[in-house]
């Protein structure tokens, strides 16, 4: 008599938040999918994320389904959605890390998997919900987001996880020379930007030194307040040179984003979702931080390296600790970005350049 198999477990992810949370996730969702151990389907909590999960096959082959769980589509679509999912009756669900959200764990709970997992934070305030979830993993303040991932999937899969080496993925050959910037951010993340001017500077001094540089300034949706300010600064006399090598690719999809980022040999960027694909893609990524902690969540990639200026008050948020999310500066002015010199960005990236000088 032939035995018959049973169907595989069903597992939900919920999350990431952002661009950079899903790259960060990437190594755990690759052992997750590489296990053949579950039917394994992501909610995107974000309408850039669920375009990398659709459009870039180095996502959506890891898939069953991608569901839509943001308000893009409107609020009747996304409560549609809510109660699809829910009638997957999934065995399992995972809140992708960081989950210090309420708003996280009262979907996951809404959402009715049989097992509901999110992290479990140390001191984690009530109001965040995470009583909602059936198991917390606990937080480990000193891993970085990719390793906290592979913890937190493996312990609620069973999976074993994969050595944190990188979240790396194949790439377009790189054109030598070619320097990608990412001067913008996202507008409710705007105190991680370093200033315009400083960027404009660092690629004036960097063609200084290396004549066949050229740039390609990327800006997204929400950075054309970003992008004309930049513009307007290379107009000034001192950059005439400079103007000419600069190149402002607009109205990409995200196919189009990572082919562009991944052509680029270096990458110099603030704190952002692209600075995660720059270092995914292999580019040799320098990431420009301030307030946040970039222990937690700094380019992870074998090629990347952070700047930062060392004052006492940072990191400030964006931390392991879930009552630091938000960000208050005790400051004037962001000391921590602010007195970061064009100079000492330009020397780190000849340091990349040439590690062994």
């Amino acid at each position: 008599m032939n035995q018959v198999s049973s169907p595989q477990p069903r597992l939900l992810l919920i999350g990431p938040h952002g661009i950079g949370n899903l790259l960060m996730a990437l190594p755990a969702i690759r052992a997750l999918a590489e296990s053949n151990k579950f039917e394994l389907h992501i909610a995107c909590t974000m309408s850039p994320t669920q375009a990398m999960c659709t459009e870039l096959k180095q996502f959506s082959d890891l898939f069953t389904r991608v569901w839509a769980i943001h308000t893009s589509h409107g609020s009747a679509q996304f409560l549609k959605t809510l109660f699809q999912i829910r009638r997957q009756r999934f065995d399992l669900s995972i809140i992708l890390f960081p989950s210090a959200s309420y708003k996280y764990n009262l979907m996951s709970w809404i959402l009715g998997a049989r097992r509901r997992v999110g992290s479990a934070y140390p001191d984690q305030p009530w109001m965040q919900l995470s009583w909602l979830n059936t198991h917390g993993v606990p937080v480990v303040p000193e891993l970085h987001d990719v390793e906290q991932m592979l913890n937190l999937c493996s312990e609620a899969s069973g999976v074993p996880p994969p050595p944190a080496r990188d979240y790396g993925i194949p790439a377009s050959p790189k054109q030598p020379h070619l320097v990608g910037i990412h001067a913008g951010c996202k507008r409710e993340y705007s105190y991680k930007m370093w200033p315009i001017d400083r960027f404009i500077d660092t690629c004036n001094e960097i063609l200084e030194i290396q004549q066949k540089a050229r740039f390609r300034f990327f800006f997204g949706p929400d950075d054309q307040e970003h992008a004309d300010r930049a513009r307007k600064c290379l107009q000034r006399p001192e950059f005439s040179r400079l103007r000419e090598r600069v190149e402002f690719p607009a109205g990409l999809s995200m196919a189009q984003l990572f082919t562009l980022t991944g052509e680029c040999e270096s990458f110099i960027s603030n704190d952002s979702g692209l600075m995660h694909i720059a270092s995914d893609l292999g580019c040799r990524t320098l990431g420009i931080i301030g307030p946040s902690d970039d222990r937690r969540t700094g380019p992870f990639g074998p090629n990347s390296r952070v700047v930062q200026y060392p004052i006492e008050c940072r990191p400030c948020t964006h931390t392991n600790d879930p009552r630091r999310f938000r960000f208050r500066c005790i400051h004037p002015e962001m000391y921590c970005l602010t007195r970061i010199e064009s100079k000492e960005v330009v020397r780190q990236w000849i340091q990349a350049k040439h590690p062994r000088n």
